[in-house]
């Protein structure tokens, strides 16, 4: 069950939408060491060749974002959210370093993204 927290300190309980058409969301479920696992997978070229990966981590917009993923200076990063959830995925460009948060509560996605990006600097000290 996912939540939201009330500006009182209370949790709700969010609707979840029609998950049906949610492709990706609502008919997936992993753990984060599975996501782990996929992150390391697209790391190592795995499950896509060279030149699909430098297709999918390209730059597609001024925002940074790619086929999935925010490319940024040393990392790749990936942020989802769903009513009460929360979920935050980042990669070095060398495939040494990983990040995955997963949170049943969905508030403030900024200070999410900074708790990730945070523990990504600690382990790239």
């Amino acid at each position: 069950m996912g939540y939201y927290i009330k500006k009182d300190g209370s949790y709700s309980e969010p609707s979840l939408p029609d998950l049906s058409q949610l492709f990706g969301v609502g008919n997936m479920y992993m753990s984060a060491f599975d996501m782990y696992l996929f992150d390391k997978a697209l790391s190592s070229r795995k499950i896509l060749s060279e030149n699909s990966f430098q297709k999918m981590f390209t730059k597609g917009s001024s925002s940074g974002y790619g086929m999935g993923f925010y490319v940024d200076p040393g990392s790749y990063n990936n942020h989802g959210i769903l009513n009460g959830w929360n979920v935050s995925n980042s990669m070095s460009h060398t495939g040494k370093t990983y990040v995955v948060l997963f949170s049943n509560i969905q508030n403030n996605i900024d200070s999410f993204g900074k708790v990730n990006n945070h523990i990504y600097e600690i382990l790239n000290r």
